[in-house]
């Protein structure tokens, strides 16, 4: 058992110290160069417009600030911008959109790249909210209890992207005849959601802001999780995607008090109100441990079922889940489990 623990810990070591920005599918892959990212970080004192840095600090004060980033030369530069300039000089081919609230162990540029990578792998509009989830310096521990502690502090800023969204929703239907809006939260951004479940249900009730929300390899307990997520109603559609070996999460328990986790392993009592999807068949256990935790970029060339998974949500369409040459319902009765 303790030989266990020691190489997860090293394991998790490792991944985090891996984790320097390195575009998963190549920036020289980058098609649509320029990513809208929303921020509730607060300012350094020598943040610029070329590769700007900020703090790992919630900006209680000034609230949230939307950027145009663009990747040029090697560079990010930021733009200030809005929501609406955004949208009207977003590319024409790219017709729907995801908003992107990332997880632990990442600054502002990376957040950018991991939505430049999801952008352009799956060709949809992405919204990233980039929130404080590293610290500059410190051991593993230290900069998971920092991340815990302002995902909490950014449940307020969500709710600010949500009501900007539902806002532009209605005062420009045109934007959305023929296209759709998502979400996802990854990993530890499931804590913000949950977090701010409460007051999404009471901001919000039930307002159609989404068509899909989707909750990945979420790093929030699975105990209970049907009571905070049956207060979300804004969406069409909500999914949970799992793997019960995800490296990341099985070591989250070592260096954490959170019991199993959502993204990891699933017991009753589950939600009507979620469709729940598998990956452990297909995504398993693999190294180096990011493979076993953001199996939708990257890893996803490999497996036609769980590209055409992900590229039917983050585009606001339902699954086909008769189709089962890429899902299959499990016995079990905890939802499918996605194919190669």
């Amino acid at each position: 058992m303790r030989k266990t623990i020691t190489i997860l810990f090293i394991l998790l070591s490792f991944s985090s110290i891996s984790q320097e920005y390195e575009s998963i599918i190549g920036s020289e892959n980058y098609q649509y160069p320029n990513v809208l990212v929303i921020t509730n970080r607060l300012a350094d004192t020598n943040t610029n417009q070329v590769n700007p840095v900020y703090r790992n600090i919630v900006d209680s004060v000034g609230g949230i600030k939307v950027f145009k980033v663009e990747f040029k030369e090697g560079n990010f530069i930021s733009y200030e911008t809005s929501l609406e300039s955004y949208f009207k000089t977003s590319p024409e081919e790219l017709e729907d959109w995801l908003l992107f609230v990332h997880g632990d162990g990442k600054t502002f540029i990376r957040a950018a790249a991991r939505g430049l990578d999801i952008q352009n792998y799956y060709k949809v509009n992405v919204i990233v909210f980039a929130w404080p989830s590293r610290l500059p310096e410190g051991g593993m521990t230290a900069h998971f209890n920092a991340s815990i502690v302002n995902s909490g502090k950014s449940t307020a800023h969500l709710i600010q992207v949500y009501d900007s969204l539902k806002v532009f929703r209605e005062n420009h239907p045109e934007c959305f005849s023929s296209s759709n809006l998502s979400a996802m939260y990854h990993s530890l951004g499931n804590r913000v959601l949950k977090l701010a479940a409460d007051s999404i249900n009471e901001h919000f009730g039930d307002d159609y802001i989404f068509d899909n929300q989707i909750l990945n390899a979420a790093a929030v307990n699975q105990e209970g999780h049907k009571d905070w997520v049956e207060k979300i109603n804004v969406q069409k559609r909500i999914f949970n995607n799992s793997n019960v070996f995800d490296i990341n999460l099985n070591g989250l328990r070592i260096i954490s008090p959170l019991n199993y986790l959502l993204g990891e392993r699933l017991f009753t009592p589950l939600s009507d109100s979620i469709m729940y999807f598998n990956f452990t068949e297909t995504i398993g256990f693999r190294l180096p441990p990011g493979k076993s935790h953001t199996y939708f970029l990257g890893i996803a060339d490999k497996f036609n079922g769980v590209k055409r998974y992900y590229s039917e949500i983050f585009h606001g369409l339902m699954p086909d889940t008769t189709d089962k040459s890429y899902l299959l319902k499990r016995k079990d009765g905890f939802g499918y489990n996605v194919l190669k």
